[in-house]
């Protein structure tokens, strides 16, 4: 279990290193079906 930061520094550093994750998140997502695509293409399934 996480335990909540007390000091507010801690607060906003916490708060923006899980928008920065969420985003790395979202990006790596985004890449599967470039992904699933380029390995039926290089399978000549395309």
């Amino acid at each position: 279990m996480e335990t909540k930061p007390d000091c507010p520094c801690c607060v906003e550093r916490a708060e923006a290193e899980k928008a920065e994750q969420e985003m790395h998140f979202a990006f790596l997502l985004s890449l599967v079906p470039l992904m699933t695509v380029t390995l039926f293409a290089q399978m000549g399934l395309f």
